[in-house]
């Protein structure tokens, strides 16, 4: 009974030690969910948590035609998560509209991606003095 137990915490030991390399491929991002506005001839912040990762990280928008800065940002996460400020530009041309979309982080390492998350994100562009509209996704495309 003793060398059945002694061999399975070996085995749960090994499991454990193998698959530790694969956590620190991994990437979360907290939180889950962002609302803002952008000022359409200026810019807003967001703050967001990086979590689990150890390298660079590719940041885009997804069917929000809006540009966000930085786009590539190194991290040490695997300890302790990664506060990053983000910032999202409004642009006066395309009037003042809602967009439902995704803020994309794509972990890379070693020159590949290795991971990806994606926060829903509903930004409003906003032009003084009109009211915004809600946009389709084949609008955006």
């Amino acid at each position: 009974m003793k060398l059945k137990a002694i061999l399975g915490c070996i085995v749960v030991i090994g499991i454990l030690l193998i698959s530790s390399p694969v956590l620190a491929l991994s990437i979360g991002v907290s939180p889950i969910q962002i609302e803002l506005e952008v000022p359409s001839g200026g810019s807003t912040t967001v703050d967001v948590k990086i979590h689990y990762f150890d390298g660079d990280v590719q940041i885009s928008l997804i069917d929000i035609p809006l540009r966000i800065e930085p786009e590539v940002i190194s991290v040490e996460a695997s300890e302790s998560p990664v506060e990053v400020e983000l910032t999202i530009y409004g642009d006066s041309s395309l009037g003042s509209k809602i967009y439902d979309g995704y803020i994309r982080f794509i972990a890379v390492s070693g020159g590949a991606a290795t991971g990806g998350v994606q926060v829903i994100a509903k930004i409003t562009n906003i032009v003084g003095g009109e009211t915004p509209v809600l946009v389709s996704e084949e609008e955006v495309e």
